[in-house]
């Protein structure tokens, strides 16, 4: 680690050898207070401390860099309270009855928007499939620019060798109804089969190429005691994981991901986990979000990423 030389100003009496000021300054990180600047080290004591320290404040920093965000995806108002008293990170919107991206109605959109901007939460929205869109014809679409993120599914394009201009089609349409241009999040399917949508490495590919602000992994099929990862094997979750992160993607993983499938995912390192069927009762996406089992998966969230090793 880099010190800043201006640490050595701190004191305002004396010059306090760098090496002792750097173990005052790893014993605040631990203990959280600034006395530490202020009481005298013997050197040896210094010398001693200095290697355990630093290796415990690298863990802490490494710890709190790692852990996923949570997003919850809700359908309305009322369930982005839920989501947001329950301790969500984000909250996504969309309308499970339209599809694993399901639009909700731009008011909803914007409804919600403005009420994450209020407690400080970063919001989401689904879009649809781009095979939804016909921008020829598609009426003025007016998303507030409270809005953070965007995405739209690639279901049913894995045959058209132009997938990547019609996305970006309805990626600019969607830009021109605003002041601001949106952040928006490419979205792979594992299920590649039943979605027909283009491979995961090649939504990687064009969210890279595109710039996109992150990348998300998803599944077009919703089925009882199922999840993304009887897709997709965590070793290439992982590799996919990695090569986003290195491109300044943020990689989101979704797809009825819950609690059980928490430890097998660890190794991928994700940014954010998005659930909806987690947090809804009876496991049942079409159901409403209930705001203790948001409050209960973001404790097991913290619980089996923090690093206690």
């Amino acid at each position: 680690m880099r010190w800043p030389t201006s640490l050595t100003d701190l004191h305002p009496v004396r010059k306090i050898p760098m090496q002792r000021l750097q173990v005052r300054f790893l014993l605040g990180i631990l203990i959280g207070s600034h006395c530490c600047f202020t009481s005298s080290l013997p050197p040896q004591i210094c010398n001693n401390l200095m290697p355990v320290l630093q290796d415990n404040a690298d863990r802490q920093t490494k710890s709190a860099a790692s852990m996923p965000r949570l997003l919850v995806s809700v359908r309305d108002l009322p369930e982005a309270e839920l989501a947001i008293d329950g301790g969500c990170d984000i909250v996504d919107i969309k309308e499970p009855q339209n599809g694993a991206l399901g639009m909700a109605s731009a008011a909803t959109i914007n409804q919600i928007a403005a009420r994450c901007a209020r407690a400080n939460r970063p919001s989401s929205t689904a879009l649809g499939e781009v095979l939804d869109w016909n921008t020829e014809d598609a009426e003025s679409l007016s998303l507030s620019d409270e809005l953070s993120f965007a995405k739209l599914g690639l279901a049913g394009l894995s045959q058209q060798s132009n997938w990547i201009e019609s996305w970006m089609s309805v990626r600019s349409f969607v830009d021109s109804q605003r002041d601001l241009p949106l952040s928006w999040i490419a979205v792979a399917y594992a299920d590649t089969e039943a979605a027909l949508s283009p491979s995961l490495r090649e939504v990687l590919d064009a969210a890279i190429s595109t710039n996109c602000k992150g990348l998300l992994i998803d599944t077009t099929t919703k089925r009882p005691n199922g999840s993304m990862l009887d897709y997709v094997d965590v070793e290439e979750l992982a590799s996919v994981a990695r090569i986003a992160q290195e491109n300044r993607l943020l990689f989101a993983i979704a797809g009825q991901i819950g609690s059980n499938q928490l430890p097998a995912t660890k190794c991928v390192a994700p940014d954010i986990i998005a659930v909806r069927s987690a947090v809804c009762s009876g496991f049942d996406r079409q159901t409403n979000v209930d705001q203790s089992a948001v409050a209960l998966l973001k404790r097991q969230i913290e619980k089996c990423f923090a690093n206690d090793a």
